[in-house]
């Protein structure tokens, strides 16, 4: 799987026809993060975008990473990323604000190399990376 894969937000605010059509037409490896404006109507509408993507039984079979699950994860089983992570915790340090340790922790994941997993649904991923 090639390294360069670019993440691509879905728009809530489209319809959801529209946003089918416009993660349809990606060619795989494929990651995606949905965002909404935050109102009842577009939290519903992103719950029910992820809910499609992620639907093992559907055509489109997304991986959802649930970032939060997935730092919990690393810190139990006490790995390279855990340890770091409940470093940062007993250190009074807030590990959100390490973008760039989320993102290397997702890329370990992703690029994993497992046969069948090229379609990625971030949950949960920081709003803003700088």
């Amino acid at each position: 799987m090639r390294e360069e894969t670019s993440l691509r937000q879905i728009n809530t605010e489209q319809s959801l026809a529209s946003s089918f059509k416009e993660m349809c037409t990606q060619v795989e490896p494929t990651i995606l993060t949905v965002r909404s404006s935050g109102s009842d109507i577009a939290n519903d509408e992103k719950s029910n975008i992820m809910n499609i993507l992620a639907d093992k039984n559907q055509v489109h079979k997304f991986i959802e990473l649930n970032v939060s699950d997935l730092i919990q994860s690393e810190v139990l089983r006490k790995t390279e990323f855990g340890v770091i992570i409940q470093n940062m915790i007993d250190s009074g340090k807030n590990f959100w604000a390490d973008h760039a340790l989320i993102v290397k922790l997702l890329r370990r994941i992703i690029y994993s190399g497992v046969e069948g997993r090229e379609k990625f649904l971030l949950n949960g991923f920081p709003d803003q990376i700088e």
